[in-house]
């Protein structure tokens, strides 16, 4: 064989390796599953629902940063080393390329209703948005800073940047940006309640924030405030009640919030620096990135019952579905 055809075979065989996707052992569990990404190691844990114990942990060809559910154990996940979204399949327990686009991938919300996949493109300052059963790019929107936080509610799409202090609304039905305002100094998490846009944040140097912002989404003003802990950073809320948590990793705490009320029900201690929160109808799962633990708190009492040690950098989290 000479050196052109040599070439090519090798370069055939990487291509079909890649199509074939990397290998991933998956635990035998009855129960649903907890998959979490680390960010300081590349490893997947995973969790027993139903034992709340650590089942194993595997290692992941690539350090990962972020983790969306699409269906049915297909789970879309991004690397800042790598310039591609790639599907972790744990009916199959592989790891196999899904759209090829650049390197910067961060943070990504997936629209299930339009089957829409949105990805923060901090390299080029624009938000990505893919139709994952095409796998093909629809359209990408520039905002001309660095993207660090998405949501999207009905037809909105809430863009946060960290870099400018700045939310961008865009509307998915006309495809323009309706709106952008400034918030507080080095925001984080953002929730919105119907009318308004719920965020935290760090706040500024030598005079740290302790208050979540509720921003009148039309005149960017903001209309109401509730004191939590030191640097919110996470505000989420699901269907399975009426309460807004919020985490607040300068005191490594968990807030239970009543917005209607305006007030703190309560608070329990998590982790060090506490950063992703996932929640079903039983409980709230919360990453502590700086400790290595996960913690698993019941939803009715709303106290900690158990936390986990994990591999180092525990970040994103997936919840499986009950069968």
């Amino acid at each position: 064989m000479n050196q052109s055809r040599l070439i090519c075979f090798v370069a055939l065989l990487f291509v079909l390796s890649g199509c074939q996707g990397k290998p991933v052992t998956i635990p035998e569990e009855d129960g649903p599953m907890v998959v979490v990404s680390h960010i300081k190691e590349s490893t997947f844990s995973f969790i027993s629902k139903n034992k709340m114990e650590l089942l194993e942990t595997e290692e992941s060809p690539y350090p990962l940063t972020a983790m969306v559910d699409i269906e049915g154990g297909q789970i879309v996940v991004t690397s800042q080393t790598e310039d591609t979204l790639f599907l972790f399949d744990t009916v199959q327990g592989k790891i196999l390329p899904f759209i090829t686009l650049n390197k910067g991938l961060t943070v990504m919300e997936f629209d299930r209703a339009k089957r829409m996949l949105f990805v923060a493109d901090t390299l080029n300052d624009e938000i990505i948005q893919i139709d994952v059963d095409k796998r093909e790019v629809q359209t990408r929107i520039a905002i001309d800073c660095s993207p660090t936080d998405l949501q999207v509610i009905d037809d909105l799409l809430f863009i946060l940047s960290s870099e400018t202090s700045t939310v961008f609304i865009y509307d998915m039905r006309s495809e323009t940006m309706i709106q952008s305002f400034s918030v507080t100094e080095r925001p984080a998490g953002m929730f919105y309640d119907g009318s308004h846009l719920w965020i935290g944040g760090h706040g500024p140097y030598g005079d740290l924030n302790k208050r979540i912002f509720a921003y009148n989404i039309k005149t960017g003003v903001i209309d109401q405030e509730v004191e939590v802990g030191l640097m919110p950073i996470t505000i989420y809320q699901d269907q399975h009640d009426t309460y807004v948590y919020v985490l607040c990793h300068g005191d490594d705490a968990l807030y239970k919030v009543d917005l209607d009320a305006k007030r703190v029900e309560a608070s329990l201690s998590v982790g060090h620096n506490p950063y992703y929160l996932k929640g079903d109808g039983d409980h709230l799962y919360v990453s502590n990135l700086d400790d290595d633990t996960f913690s698993i708190i019941e939803r009715t009492t709303f106290q900690v019952v158990n936390e986990i040690n994990v591999p180092a950098g525990p970040y994103a989290i997936v919840l499986e579905e009950e069968e």
